[in-house]
């Protein structure tokens, strides 16, 4: 197997990673974020 291939296809997994990481803090930040309230704001009503 070519050595620059698995070198490459790790920095791109690296980065999916720390990408989906970001997202799930983003949403852990603003779900248990004490100024949001998604009842009051209505996110959650139809």
């Amino acid at each position: 197997m070519d050595r620059r291939y698995t070198r490459a296809a790790r920095s791109e997994f690296a980065l999916v990673f720390y990408l989906a990481a970001a997202g799930i803090a983003v949403v852990l930040v603003v779900a248990f974020a004490p100024w949001y309230d998604p009842v009051v704001t209505g996110a959650l009503t139809p």
